[in-house]
Parts: structure tokens; C-alpha cells; sequence
């Protein structure tokens, strides 16, 4: 062990190492833009939101909760969108996931679901023993828990999920007046396409094997025949409290009570490869927002952007 040079060389090697993130590791990018349908003014200072003639750039990331490069797209899990507005004057990163509630509300329960959600020996499937004592030890999780084993929690496609901000946003207009506000982003499909097509657990099991990365290719394969995916935001607004209650990540603000408003259009026009800043360059925060729109802040939502920073840091990022 007298070969200095050379044992300077391999802990280059090992420092260059990509690290992976916590979760939502195999991903696709892709960027195109947004344009709001009218002026939110009355409701929230952000440009992005202000004038309906400005696009914006955005660079959007589809993931798998669970998963590496090689894991079955199919496999039962949340899968997640991550957008990043690029506006003029300011920036935005919106995290939503295809499920409308989380597991938890408490902040130190996160590291435990990691483990219940993951099994150690490999990371492509939930691990079903720790995964229902969890939610036996923590029943606000049972709303999530359903919908994950019901036929949302299987999907083939990233481009007909219907998206949800889980965490709930204030909006602040000029004269001070706060709203509180949840997001989605509702696929635009035409002709023949359906909307939250079903996929049964037959299906996906013979796709996990027949094609893995199932999601993805449909991506890229629309990309090329000029296909352009499209979602439309949808915002749910109600007034302002302060009573935490009713910004529960576990709980689902009903769309009979809080009615979804159309509020612009997000459409995808190419697919980013690595050297232009693809998936694995890209890192998104919870609380990244723009003037007039920031995130409800919460101990839990705090610690996870700390969590979001730490990973890009560790990755060799720049949040």
C-alpha cells in the first residue's frame, strides 16, 4: 500500500460515485412549458400566475417511489411529478405524487415508512410484513395505505395519472389576503385515450417482465411521433386558517366541497438527455416557491426540504 498515486486515483474514483437519491431514484425528465389561462392577481402576487399571455420554461421529473434503473415500472408504489418553473423573475418547484394523500403527518415517522416501503436486499418492491405493521401502528396512513392497494397503486403510464400536491400552499395577493391551496395536474387526453385507464395486477405482472421500463418508453415514444403530453393545473382554493387540521398531508380535500379550477396548461415537447441537465442532474424542493405562493409551512414540510437540500448536496447538486 506504498502507491500513493494510485490510491489518490482510486478514492477519485469512489468520490465520483454516484450517490442515489433517498427515494424516487428511476426517473425520466423532460421540458417543455406553461402558460396560465387567465390572471390569478386577485388571488396570489407570483408572476408565473399573472399574466396569461407569458410562457413559462419548465423542466418536469416522472419517478417511481420505489425502484432502481431495472425495477418494473408496473410494480405497485406512488409514482411522482416534479415540475420546475423557470419564470422570469423568479422560480418555482412544484412535487406532487399520483395518490391525493401521504402516509404521514409527522415528521419523525419518515425514516421508519422508508424502511417499511423498501426491502433492504432490493429496493424494487414494498416490503409487505414492516409495510402493514407500519400502517397498524400508525392508522392515519390507512387512507393512503387503500388507495396504494387498490388499482391506483399499479400503473402503466405516467402520461394519464392525474397528479396531487399533497402538501397544501398559501397564496397572498397584493393586499395581503391569504388563501389556502392544493394543486393537480389533470392529463389532456384525446381521441380514443381514457383518463386513469385501470391496469390489473395480471396486466402488470406480465409487463414487469415483458417491458420493465413500460412508462417511460411511452414517454419518449409520444415525444418522437410528436405526441406532446399535456396537463392541465387545477387549484383548489379555500380561506385561510390556521387550524392544522385541515391541511393534513392524510387527508383529501373533497372536490364536491373545494371545486378544482382550471388555472393553466403544461405541455411536454422533449425528453432531456443527461448532458442537458436530465433526470439525474435535477433536484426539486418543497420549499421553493414564488412570491405570493409559498408552501404551508409545518415542521414536517421544513424537514423535508431540509431532507430534498441534504440529497442534492450529497449528489453533488446545487439546490
Amino acid at each position: 500500500m506504498t502507491d500513493f498515486l494510485l490510491l489518490d486515483r482510486l478514492g477519485e474514483l469512489i468520490r465520483k460515485m454516484e450517490r442515489p437519491r433517498l427515494l424516487y431514484r428511476k426517473g425520466v425528465a423532460a421540458e417543455g412549458y406553461f402558460r396560465p389561462y387567465v390572471s390569478w392577481s386577485d388571488y396570489t402576487k407570483a408572476g408565473i400566475l399573472s399574466d396569461p399571455e407569458e410562457v413559462t420554461p419548465v423542466a418536469a421529473r416522472f419517478s417511481s417511489m420505489t425502484g432502481d434503473r431495472g425495477t418494473p415500472d408496473t410494480a405497485r408504489g406512488i409514482k411522482g411529478l416534479a415540475v420546475k418553473f423557470s419564470g422570469r423573475r423568479e422560480q418555482w418547484d412544484l412535487i406532487c405524487q399520483s395518490l391525493p394523500v401521504f402516509f404521514i403527518n409527522r415528521e419523525k415517522k419518515f425514516p421508519e415508512l422508508r424502511d417499511a416501503m423498501t426491502v433492504r436486499e432490493s429496493f424494487d418492491r414494498i416490503h409487505r410484513e414492516r409495510f402493514w405493521k407500519f400502517v397498524t401502528d400508525n392508522p392515519e396512513s390507512v387512507n393512503c395505505a387503500v388507495r396504494l392497494f387498490s388499482w391506483q397503486g399499479i400503473r402503466d403510464s405516467f402520461v394519464d395519472i392525474t397528479w396531487y400536491s399533497v402538501n397544501t400552499y398559501v397564496w397572498e395577493n397584493k393586499e395581503g389576503k391569504r388563501f389556502l391551496v392544493r394543486y393537480k395536474w389533470k392529463p389532456i387526453l384525446s381521441g380514443r385515450e381514457k383518463t386513469g385507464r385501470k391496469t390489473d395486477r395480471i396486466r402488470a405482472e406480465f409487463m414487469a417482465g415483458f417491458d420493465p421500463d413500460r412508462c417511460e418508453e411511452e414517454l419518449r415514444d409520444r415525444m418522437e411521433r410528436g405526441i406532446f403530453p399535456s396537463f392541465e393545473l387545477q387549484v383548489q382554493i379555500r380561506s385561510w386558517s390556521e387550524d392544522e387540521e385541515e391541511v393534513k398531508r392524510t387527508l383529501h380535500w373533497e372536490e364536491e366541497l373545494y371545486t378544482p379550477l382550471p388555472a393553466g396548461v403544461m405541455k411536454l415537447t422533449k425528453i432531456l438527455r443527461p448532458e442537458e441537465g436530465g433526470e439525474e442532474n435535477m433536484f426539486f424542493l418543497p420549499g421553493r416557491t414564488a412570491e405570493g405562493m409559498g408552501i404551508y409551512e409545518d415542521e414536517f414540510s421544513r424537514v423535508m426540504d431540509y431532507a430534498h437540500k441534504a440529497g442534492a448536496l450529497e449528489r453533488g447538486g446545487k439546490p
